[in-house]
Parts: C-alpha cells; structure tokens; sequence
C-alpha cells in the first residue's frame, strides 16, 4: 500500500484508525471538524504491501438538516486495522513548529498523543 499520512491532535491520535493518502490534507478534504482534531501533527505511515485495509472517499459533513455543509470532503479515506504494529508509522510531523519526530521522540514529548493499549 506504501506512504499515508494520518492527521493527529486531540482526540486523534498517532496511532488512530482513519489516514488519508494525501500529505497536509485540508480540514475541509478529510472533513475532520475542530472537536475531532486539531491537525498539528501529521503521522506518516508505511502499510506493507499485503495488509488488509479499507480505502474511500470522505463523505462530506452537513447539518442534521443536510442545508447547509461543514466541510466539502472528497479525499481518500483509509480505515487502519485495529491496534495495527506501531512500526508502520515512520515519523510524526510538528504543523506547528515543523519538526519532525521519531515515533519514539513523539512518545517521550507527546505521550497524550497516543492511544492506549
């Protein structure tokens, strides 16, 4: 499957389920409202080729009565197995500072960036 990249901050984390193949993608393209995450940082992952995984389009977000759009969508959607093997991710991108992490650097100085288990 090769390089994708997954938005992290607030409830999401580096080690979350959903990932775009696009780097840097929009909040409107991967339709990710502020509550679900902040994107300051950008996970770059390496899927071995043979992994099972689902791939999509994002919907786009609306209100309830459909009227009116939060955000447009349109961006490839990939579901990530379920407590997949940490050593898929290759780095962690700062959208904030620009630096760029280790997985293990990311750990030491954003242990709340990581889900459990």
């Amino acid at each position: 499957m090769g390089v994708q990249f997954l938005c992290v901050g607030e409830q999401a984390k580096a080690n979350g389920g959903f990932a775009t193949t696009v780097q840097n993608a929009s909040r409107s393209d991967t339709a990710v409202f502020q509550q679900w995450s902040n994107q300051r940082f950008e996970a770059e992952l390496d899927i071995p080729k043979g992994s099972l995984i689902n791939v999509g389009k994002v919907a786009r977000q609306t209100s309830k009565s459909g009227k009116r759009t939060y955000h447009k969508g349109g961006a490839d959607q990939v579901i990530l197995p379920l407590d997949y093997p940490s050593t898929w991710i290759k780095s962690v991108r700062d959208g904030k500072t620009g630096i760029t992490y280790t997985l293990d650097e990311f750990k030491r100085a954003f242990p709340d960036q990581m889900k459990e288990g």
